[in-house]
Parts: structure tokens; sequence; C-alpha cells
């Protein structure tokens, strides 16, 4: 079955530009229908999963902690499950979820579909990882 994901890049971040088409090709390689959205800031990331988020069974996210965070409320609105693209500086999360830092490896996981539930942070009356 294929599965249909959102996959927002932030073409901003460390690595997202050169990373980009390299994460598109794998990701249709390993079976997912995707609606590729390059965004250049994290403040248009709740939009676009409210826009995209019912089209899909997953969003993907290229980019830093930074972006991450940016989609924690949208993501738990709609239910949807996260598959994280580590490419950002520090990349404290996936690091956290031994999600590697490799691209070709991180799709891997995101294919191979385990979910991990993880604990957030509330502050200022928004989630965080």
């Amino acid at each position: 079955m294929t599965k249909r994901a959102l996959l927002l890049v932030n073409r901003h971040s460390r690595k997202g530009q050169r990373n980009f088409a390299q994460a598109v090709d794998i990701l249709n390689d390993l079976g997912f229908e995707l609606i590729v959205v390059p965004i250049k800031s994290s403040e248009h990331l709740p939009q676009l999963i409210q826009k995209h988020g019912r089209k899909v069974d997953l969003v993907i996210v290229g980019g830093g902690d930074g972006t991450l965070n940016g989609v924690v409320d949208s993501l738990m609105d709609m239910n949807l499950p996260l598959g994280i693209l580590p490419l950002g500086t520090a990349n404290d999360l996936a690091r956290t979820l031994n999600i590697p830092v490799n691209i070709p490896q991180a799709c891997q996981v995101i294919a191979e579909g385990h979910i991990k539930y993880i604990d957030l942070g509330w502050v200022n009356g928004k989630h965080f990882f």
C-alpha cells in the first residue's frame, strides 16, 4: 500500500537546500506518494499542515529542531505521525530518537513506519519537543 505523505523541507536549514532533491528521490523510490512543499520559514507550517493534512497518512519534516517545533500543535490537531529528516545544525530531537542524520538512512527509518510515542512540553500555550 502506498503511503501518502506531506513533505515539508526548510530549504534554509543547514542542509535543507542540498538534500531536498535527494530526499524526494529516495522517498519516491521507497513507495511514498508525496505532496512536496518547500518552505522558507516555519511560520506557515501550521497552515500547510491544515491545508494538506486530510490528504496524507503522515507528515515528513526536513529541518532542524526549530522547524520541528513549528509543527507540533498542528500534528496533534490532525492526529498525524511525524517523519523526521534531520537537516538542522544540532538535530537534538532526531538524535534523541536515534534517527540517523544520513538522509538515505533517515528515509528508510520513515519507510519502516515504526511509531514512537514521546512526551511533549507545554509552555506559553504551545507544545514543544
